[in-house]
């Protein structure tokens, strides 16, 4: 089990709140978790080779990924208010 690929996908909602404040966050966060956010997310890498890239586990980049998800959706939610960056992103 340890040694299983670990693959998330991300649900319809979560991806329409990703928008271009989404970069903007992404110095708001960890270090690790924006790192992290960035290949999965910004530029389509498979969690499993992100996680090997950055010398940690298929499970442990999971359970980050999750994490850094859940810190950017509070994050755009402050910084973009009610619009929450659905549809229409129209922040400054």
């Amino acid at each position: 089990w340890a040694n299983e690929a670990v693959t998330e996908t991300v649900d319809p909602e979560t991806e329409r709140q990703i928008c271009a404040c989404f970069e903007k966050l992404l110095p708001a966060l960890k270090p690790a978790h924006a790192e992290l956010l960035r290949r999965v997310e910004l530029h389509g890498e498979p969690v499993a080779k992100a996680a090997s890239a950055l010398g940690i586990t298929a499970n442990n980049a999971s359970v980050s990924l999750h994490r850094a998800r859940a810190e950017l959706r509070r994050r755009l939610v402050d910084f973009c208010g009610d619009c929450a960056c659905l549809d229409n992103c129209e922040c400054e």
